[in-house]
């Protein structure tokens, strides 16, 4: 892409040295770092790991069938898509809280759900949560399917404490890394 190649080429202007090989193993030596590879290896002062990331999924129906058409992985990438429709976000934690606080700027019909009976999150996180109009808190709840035809329609709930099922209307799904899950 062209943002990778303008990265690339202003880390070169600096000086940068790009080399893509698979690292076998590192050693540290002193200051250095030793980076060996199939063909050589590089000693470095400095040793910047990128090992990316993978989102968690909830592993439930209609998940992966809605990928792209509804679930969503990063709430500001994909948020836009969701302006001014039904949007939940399922999670308990610091990215899922924080994710609901800022897709409430783009709706003001966001409904977080939780497993458990409070937040994981910090407390001044989880308060910005509780204290924002726009977001609906339902605790003890599970998702337990995606539904929708072409698109995302609603969710389907299971009460953690009653068993009770309900549906709830949703305009999308959006699924974010760490313990949380937009829908």
């Amino acid at each position: 892409t062209d943002y990778v190649k303008n990265a690339r080429e202003q880390a070169e202007s600096f000086g940068a040295r790009i080399i893509q090989a698979i690292i076998t193993s590192v050693d540290k030596v002193k200051d250095d770092f030793i980076l060996h590879f199939r063909n050589g290896e590089v000693k470095t002062k400095t040793l910047c790991l990128a090992t990316g990331a993978e989102h968690r999924k909830l592993g439930i129906e209609g998940e992966k069938k809605f990928e792209g058409r509804g679930v969503s992985y990063c709430a500001t990438c994909d948020g836009p898509f969701f302006r001014n429709k039904k949007i939940i976000v399922v999670g308990g934690g610091d990215s899922a809280c924080d994710e609901a606080n800022y897709l409430s700027t783009l709706s003001d019909d966001v409904t977080l759900i939780h497993r458990k009976g409070q937040f994981r999150a910090q407390k001044a996180v989880a308060n910005r949560v509780l204290n924002n109009p726009k977001i609906k808190c339902v605790f003890n709840t599970t998702v337990q399917e995606i539904k929708g035809d072409m698109k995302v329609t609603s969710i389907v709930t299971k009460n953690t404490v009653t068993g009770e099922l309900s549906e709830i209307p949703a305009d999308g799904a959006h699924t974010i890394s760490g313990n949380a899950a937009n829908i």
